[in-house]
């Protein structure tokens, strides 16, 4: 149990910094992403960047992850084809909330940006980040969405994450990195005291404020 995201991402710091030992981008998923990243990047002295992926959630139940889809040009989708099948979901109207996820997606990844470039170096380790992981489709999408601008290094780090779920997602990474793997996950928001919605205005200043720092050193 985490305090809160910045707790999470302190312990998580701790062990990434004795484990990765090359030049390393953070990419936080926002918006929980991020504050857990945040104290990642002020440890390890390396870039804050963010990745803005939307869950396509069923028509019916949001809460219900029929896959993600990433911002940019090109955006990298995934679906999950099983839950798909199961609800009978229309492909006409699947494909009408993948383009206004996908919409969303960009706007917010301007937003954070402040419009700029995202930041990309294939020689350097990537090091994608969320404060949690259960069903896995935001961070595959993050991944792919990498490795398909030339990411020849990525790992995933996250406070905790369901012990099946890591399993299915090592074989696309170099490593994954955790510091809770239950074998039962309900919802992330289980092994936080403090799980708080994170803000548009808290992503901005986060990763301005490391930007600063970085600059500083």
């Amino acid at each position: 149990m985490f305090k809160d995201r910045k707790e999470a991402g302190i312990k998580l710091a701790g062990i990434l910094s004795k484990t990765v030992h090359a030049p390393c981008i953070i990419y936080a998923l926002p918006r929980g992403g991020v504050p857990v990243g945040y104290e990642i990047a002020m440890k390890m002295k390396c870039p804050l960047e963010i990745i803005s992926v939307k869950k396509i959630g069923a028509p019916d139940d949001e809460e219900l992850a029929l896959g993600a889809v990433t911002e940019g040009d090109p955006k990298e989708l995934f679906l999950n084809e099983y839950l798909i099948t199961q609800i009978h979901i229309d492909k006409t109207r699947l494909d009408k909330i993948i383009s206004r996820k996908s919409h969303e997606a960009s706007e917010l990844g301007n937003l954070y940006r402040h419009g700029r470039e995202m930041i990309l170096n294939p020689d350097t380790v990537a090091i994608v980040v969320d404060d949690g992981i259960a069903t896995g489709a935001t961070v595959i999408s993050a991944v792919n969405f990498l490795k398909s601008r030339g990411q020849k290094r990525i790992i995933i780090a996250t406070p905790v994450v369901e012990a099946e779920t890591a399993r299915s997602l090592k074989s696309m990474v170099d490593n994954i990195i955790s510091v809770e793997l239950p074998n039962e996950m309900y919802s992330v928001g289980e092994f936080y005291r403090n799980f708080s919605q994170v803000t548009d205005q808290e992503v901005m200043v986060a990763m301005d404020n490391l930007r600063y720092f970085l600059n500083q050193n």
